[in-house]
């Protein structure tokens, strides 16, 4: 494969990615990768987290005959800005800069041009697709129905969940100093309230700094009016054992879209793309990441965009 590294100015800020073409011939279309939640780079990963998602992706579709670019989000990797201080809105407009220089044909032809998003990605690039009338198709991996503070709540249960069953002295010191703090759900719904009480860009909670204002824009946007806009195919792919979106709602937005929809929920899979054998939840997130991302994510993707 070839890849580059490429910029555009956004916002009076310089945003950079990479470029990434197959090794020989023409691209038979090219992927805009849009992350998750949280400081992630062109690649989805964030200190103390690498998931290797994107770049892991972008070498699958080069060898296919794809093109692909992914970036580092304003504030994270090389991009300038702040993260914290960024709101969803921001991220979109973001996003749809990239379309656009992608659309303009600013580093090439490269075919149809697809968005590919993950978790709060797919809620953006439906966003983006709204505005840009280029965009051939989405692509939509983890993707959710419930608002952002429902699914916060039980995010929430989860975590519970995964501090009762951690083992060893550390697990029994996670358990009694959030025992005495209340459980997670309490903490939970106190971290809302914060993040609800203000309109500062970023608030410190227990210690860490939290996207307060991207949080806030989240929780106020309702999906089901987010995937009424769509009007381009759309694959959406969704993990069994995802305890942050719920795979149960792939069929419902499935069948929101229609004829445009082709949906597919992967036996086994997580919502960081590793397969878990053993029971769903937080705990296993650790051990599972030292694995690669499960190959069958490359596959379905190249799969749907093949046949289109």
């Amino acid at each position: 494969m070839r890849e580059r590294d490429v910029e555009i100015q956004t916002d009076g800020l310089t945003l950079r990615g990479s470029l990434t073409l197959p090794r020989i011939g023409t691209a038979r279309g090219i992927v805009l990768c849009i992350h998750g939640t949280g400081p992630l780079d062109r690649d989805e990963n964030m200190k103390g987290q690498t998931l290797d998602v994107f770049n892991s992706l972008a070498k699958s579709l080069a060898e296919a005959g794809y093109g692909t670019v992914r970036y580092d989000k304003r504030g994270c990797g090389e991009s300038d800005g702040d993260y914290y201080r960024a709101g969803h809105f921001d991220l979109v407009s973001d996003a749809l800069a990239w379309a656009t220089h992608l659309g303009n044909g600013t580093w090439g032809r490269f075919g149809p041009l697809y968005l590919l998003g993950h978790s709060e990605g797919t809620i953006i690039a439906p966003q983006v697709a709204q505005k840009n009338g280029a965009v051939s198709g989405l692509v939509l991996i983890c993707p959710f129905l419930q608002n952002v503070e429902d699914l916060l709540r039980q995010q929430a249960v989860e975590m519970e969940k995964a501090n009762r069953d951690m083992p060893g002295l550390v697990g029994w010191f996670i358990r009694r100093f959030v025992q005495l703090m209340g459980g997670v759900p309490k903490l939970q719904d106190k971290a809302i309230r914060r993040f609800k009480s203000t309109d500062a860009p970023m608030v410190r909670f227990m210690l860490r700094k939290f996207e307060a204002k991207a949080l806030r824009e989240l929780m106020a946007i309702d999906p089901r009016q987010v995937y009424a806009t769509v009007t381009v195919p759309t694959l959406l792919f969704g993990a069994e054992k995802d305890v942050q979106c719920d795979p149960a709602d792939v069929a419902q937005i499935a069948a929101a879209l229609g004829d445009l929809a082709t949906a597919h929920v992967e036996t086994d899979l997580t919502h960081i793309l590793r397969k878990d054998h053993g029971p769903a939840g937080f705990l296993a997130y650790r051990k599972l990441i030292e694995a690669p991302m499960d190959p069958c994510v490359a596959e379905h993707v190249l799969a749907w965009l093949d046949a289109r």
